[in-house]
């Protein structure tokens, strides 16, 4: 008999948000380990890139792909939820004094 493998877990972090919409919670971002210290680079983009989803009925998390450019700030930003949709604001991309006054969806 095969070992079942074990259920997705988001990794460590701080500084991310985690907001509700629907049965869902929603996460991203955050000082992670082996984030880069960057401003802005491939390697970052990549790992922000993903929104960490996870389903309040069953409490399994998974990761899904978004699009475009992720913001910048990814650490210490706002986010709120309007209906069906995710605001969010600011940020420290990680860079002394580097923090953003971008608004994305």
């Amino acid at each position: 008999m095969a070992a079942k493998a074990p259920d997705y877990q988001p990794g460590k972090r701080y500084g991310h948000s985690t907001v509700r919409v629907g049965d869902y919670l929603y996460m991203w971002g955050g000082e992670q380990p082996n984030l880069p210290r960057v401003h802005n680079n491939e390697k970052k983009k990549s790992m922000c890139s993903v929104m960490e989803v996870c389903h309040l009925r069953t409490g399994r998390w998974e990761q899904k792909p978004t699009t475009g450019n992720p913001p910048l700030g990814v650490i210490g930003y706002a986010a709120a939820t309007i209906g069906r949709e995710i605001f969010y604001f600011g940020g420290w991309c990680g860079q002394p004094y580097c923090n953003h006054d971008s608004l994305y969806r």
